[in-house]
């Protein structure tokens, strides 16, 4: 072992430059390793920070009552224009003053705005049930996978 120290201290000794270029060289490859090593893991941690803020507990507790609230808004917007449909229904057929018009206008105005209120929730819940982070709530019951535009 003592030869072999020896042999390679006389090597150094009569090579400088090509004993520091492979010195160097091996410090710039031990480097690039530690460095892909260590990417690799920020890669896994950064995975996992998203899977946890996607898929978590929290997440899917949040989406999940999103869905529900959706749901019923969607339901009470329904019934509001059976509710708004059935005042014109009965009262607008036979304008018999102008007080009687103006009213079944202003039923008109509030009847397409809650069609358009509900057209936009109704496709911000179809949106949201086709994402992949958010599909695992879709289920038949108790809301319903999608809804249709009025």
């Amino acid at each position: 072992m003592e030869d072999f120290i020896e042999k390679k201290a006389n090597e150094i000794g009569k090579h400088p430059v090509r004993t520091s270029i492979k010195l160097l060289v091996g410090i710039m490859f031990i480097a690039f390793v530690v460095n892909i090593v260590g990417s690799s893991f920020g890669y896994f941690s950064d995975a996992a920070a998203v899977a946890k803020k996607e898929f978590g507990p929290k997440a899917a507790l949040t989406k999940y009552e999103w869905f529900i609230d959706a749901s019923n808004q969607i339901e009470k917007k329904k019934k509001d224009v059976i509710i708004y449909q059935s005042k014109i229904d009965d009262m607008c057929d036979k304008i018999y003053d102008r007080y009687t018009g103006e009213q079944c206008m202003t039923w008109y105005q509030e009847l397409a705005g809650i069609k358009s209120s509900y057209n936009d929730l109704v496709a911000d819940y179809n949106s949201q049930s086709q994402k992949f982070n958010w599909s695992m709530f879709n289920t038949k019951t108790p809301i319903p996978k999608q809804y249709k535009t009025k």
